[in-house]
C-alpha cells in the first residue's frame, strides 16, 4: 500500500477512528475529574564519601579504590532500608507499613552528580513535604552515627597500638645502658618514638573527628509545601488520552482495512473483472430521492444524474465500436445497485435519443420496474408461459422507453429464460429498439443471470464501492466466463464525490445537461 492508500483507508473509517478516540478520552476525563488529588514533596541531599578511619590512618592501613557512583548507589539503597523507613514512620506517627510507605517514595540520582533526590507523594501537601524532610534528616542522622561509630572503633584500635608502642620504647630504653652508646640502639629508640608520635597524632585526629563528623550526606534543599497536585493532571491526561485514542483509532482503522476484503477502488474492480470501469455513480446525498422515480428524473441537474450521463457517453463509444444490441446488467451479489443502474441508464439513453427496451427478469424481488413505481405483473413470466402476449404487458414510463416488467415469480424461471420464447421476445423488441437492457438477478444468487447471458451481446457488471468482496467478484467473473458472457465494462456505485473522476460536481450542479 502507498501512503495515499493509507490516507484513504483512514478517511473511509473516520467514524471508527473518532469512536476510538471517544472511548479512550471520555473515561480518562471522568477519572481525572473524580480521582483524589496527590501532592509531592521533594528534598535533595549531597552524598559524598567521607574521610574514613582508613584514610585517617594513612600508611597504617591500605584503602581500595571506590567508584563514586557505586558509593552513591549503596547509600540510596541504605535510604530504603527497613530500619530507616521504620524510624521515619515512628517520628511522624504514621499509620502505615514500611512497604506501603516505600511505594510512595522515589529515591533517584542522575548519574552525573552527587545529588540524591527524595520524592514523596501523599494525599496532603503538608504530609508529603514533612515526610520528604524527615526522610532526609533521618538518613543524615543515621549515616552520621554510623560514621562516628566507625571512627570510635578506629580510635580504640590506635589506643591499643599506642600502648604497644609505649611498651616497645620502654623495652628499648631498658637495653640502652647495657649496650652503651651503640648507634643501632639509639636508631631503634628514635624509630619507636616516631611511631608513637604518629599514633598519638592519629588518635588525636580521630577523637576530634568523632566530635565533628558530619557523615556522608548533607541536606541541599528541603521540601516545601506545594499546594498544586501532581496528579491528576487533567490537561496532561486529556492530551495524552487524545493522542493514545488517536493512535489506537488509526491502528484499528488500518487493521480493519487489512481484514476488509471488499473492493475499494475502480482500478481494483477493473482488475478483478478484467474489464474497464466505464461509470462511477456518485453517492446520492440529495434530499430529492424518490424510491418510485429514477434519480435522473428526480434531480436531473445533480451530480448523480451527471454520473449516469457520463456512463451513457462511455457506453455510446463502446456501442460505436462493437454494435451492442442486447446488454445484460447484473452484479455479483444483492444490494450493489444493478436495478437502479439499469433504470437510470435506460432513462438517460432514452433522453439522449435512443429507443430503449428495459426487460426485467428478476422474478424474485421488485427490480427496475419498482424504480418507476410500476407493478411487476403481468409481465415477462406470463409472456414466456404463453398466457399473455408481449404487447399487453409492455409499459411506457416515458418517451423512447419500453419496459417489460418481470411478472409473477414462476416455478421454473431458469427453464423459461433458456426457452425459444425468450429468444423470440428479444428479437421482437430488437425490431423497435436501438438497445435492450436486461435487468437480471445477481450472478451468485441464482443461475438466471448466467442463463440469460446466452441471449446478450454484452454484459455490464455493477459493483458497489466498499460492499462487493474480492472473492465474490472473482467467483462471479468465473461464472460469467463459463457461459461465454462478454463483460464490456464495470459500473461502480455509491462512490464518494471526491473519489469519482471529475470530482467537484457541486460547482456545476446547477448547469448540468438535462438531456
Amino acid at each position: 500500500m502507498q501512503l495515499s492508500d493509507y490516507v484513504k483507508a483512514i478517511l473511509a473509517r473516520k467514524r471508527l477512528v473518532a469512536l476510538c478516540v471517544i472511548l479512550v478520552t471520555v473515561p480518562t476525563v471522568l477519572v481525572s475529574r473524580y480521582l483524589a488529588p496527590t501532592y509531592e514533596g521533594e528534598a535533595q541531599l549531597v552524598v559524598k564519601e567521607p574521610a574514613t578511619a582508613a584514610t585517617l590512618l594513612g600508611s597504617f592501613e591500605s584503602r581500595p579504590f571506590q567508584d563514586p557512583q557505586r558509593y552513591i548507589g549503596t547509600q540510596m539503597e541504605a535510604m530504603k532500608s527497613r530500619t530507616l523507613v521504620e524510624q521515619v514512620i515512628t517520628k511522624l506517627n504514621m499509620e502505615t507499613t514500611p512497604d506501603k510507605l516505600l511505594g510512595r517514595v522515589t529515591i533517584s540520582n542522575d548519574g552525573q552528580s552527587d545529588i540524591v533526590t527524595i520524592n514523596v507523594t501523599d494525599s496532603t501537601a503538608d504530609r508529603a513535604a514533612s515526610t520528604a524532610n524527615t526522610w532526609a534528616e533521618t538518613y543524615v542522622a543515621w549515616a552520621t552515627d554510623l560514621q562516628r561509630a566507625s571512627l570510635k572503633v578506629a580510635a580504640q584500635d590506635v589506643e591499643a597500638r599506642l600502648t604497644i608502642a609505649q611498651e616497645q620504647i620502654a623495652a628499648i630504653e631498658a637495653t640502652l645502658p647495657l649496650s652503651g652508646a651503640s648507634g643501632d640502639g639509639r636508631v631503634r629508640l628514635q624509630a619507636a618514638k616516631d611511631w608513637y608520635q604518629r599514633l598519638a597524632s592519629t588518635l588525636d585526629q580521630l577523637q576530634t573527628n568523632v566530635q565533628l563528623v558530619s557523615g556522608p550526606g548533607s541536606i541541599l534543599t528541603t521540601a516545601v509545601v506545594n499546594p498544586v497536585p501532581v496528579s491528576p493532571n487533567p490537561v496532561r491526561n486529556w492530551a495524552l488520552a487524545l493522542v493514545l485514542g488517536l493512535v489506537f483509532g488509526l491502528g484499528v482503522a488500518l487493521v480493519a482495512e487489512y481484514l476488509d476484503n471488499t473492493i475499494k477502488s475502480a482500478d481494483e474492480a477493473s482488475l478483478l473483472y478484467g474489464a474497464p470501469v466505464i461509470g462511477q455513480i456518485t453517492e446520492d446525498r440529495s434530499k430529492k430521492s424518490d424510491p418510485c422515480k429514477p434519480i435522473v428524473l428526480n434531480d436531473p441537474a445533480g451530480p448523480v444524474a451527471e454520473s449516469y450521463r457520463g456512463l451513457r457517453n462511455n457506453l455510446e463509444f463502446i456501442d460505436f465500436e462493437r454494435s451492442i444490441k442486447t446488454l445484460l446488467v447484473t452484479s455479483a451479489v444483492p444490494g450493489e445497485g444493478k436495478s437502479t443502474v439499469a433504470a437510470n441508464l435506460a432513462v438517460v439513453l432514452a433522453r439522449g435519443g435512443w429507443k430503449v427496451a428495459l426487460v426485467v427478469i428478476d422474478f424474485r424481488r421488485a427490480a427496475a420496474e419498482a424504480r418507476f413505481g410500476l407493478e411487476r405483473s403481468p409481465g415477462l413470466s406470463e409472456v414466456l408461459a404463453g398466457t399473455r402476449d408481449l404487447a399487453s404487458v409492455v409499459q411506457r414510463p416515458l418517451d423512447g422507453l419500453l419496459l417489460v416488467p418481470s411478472g409473477e415469480a414462476p416455478p421454473n424461471p431458469n427453464e423459461l429464460l433458456r426457452s425459444a420464447a425468450m429468444q423470440r421476445l428479444l428479437a421482437t423488441l430488437a425490431e423497435s429498439a436501438d438497445i435492450i437492457l436486461v435487468d437480471t438477478p445477481p450472478v451468485l444468487a441464482v443461475a438466471d443471470a448466467a442463463t440469460a447471458a446466452r441471449w446478450a451481446d454484452a454484459t455490464l457488471v455493477v459493483t458497489q464501492d466498499g460492499l462487493t468482496t474480492r472473492a465474490a467478484a472473482d467467483k462471479a467473473r468465473r461464472q460469467l466466463d463459463s457461459v461465454g458472457a462478454r463483460i464490456i465494462g464495470i459500473v461502480v456505485t455509491n462512490v464518494k464525490p471526491t473519489e469519482a473522476e471529475g470530482g467537484g460536481y457541486s460547482v456545476y450542479s446547477g448547469f448540468g445537461s438535462q438531456t
